[in-house]
């Protein structure tokens, strides 16, 4: 059977506290890191993300940015497009 001196053993576990300090500072790194990407680099407020829908027309065709004939109840066989004016915030109509 081997003796191990109390120096040893004091060096020994002096190693182990900074593996596992070394261990937590990966940790929390990896843990800053990941929620850095993940959330967003700017919050934004509800009211600056809401999108309202004015007007919501079904029609046979779209010409710049309006609508050609709107349909109420029925539409004819053949193209049918749903033209909506959007009312938002510059931020809500980039995406």
């Amino acid at each position: 059977m081997t003796e191990i001196s109390a120096a040893t053993m004091s060096q020994k576990y002096r190693y182990s506290d900074k593996i596992d300090q070394a261990r937590k500072l990966r940790i929390y790194f990896i843990l800053w890191f990941t929620m850095s990407a993940i959330l967003p680099v700017r919050l934004v407020q509800a009211e600056e993300a809401r999108l309202t829908v004015e007007e919501a027309v079904w029609t046979s065709g779209i010409n710049e940015q309006n609508h050609g004939a709107a349909y109420s109840q029925t539409a004819p066989v053949g193209p049918l497009y749903l033209w909506m004016k959007v009312k938002g915030s510059n931020w809500a109509l980039q995406w």
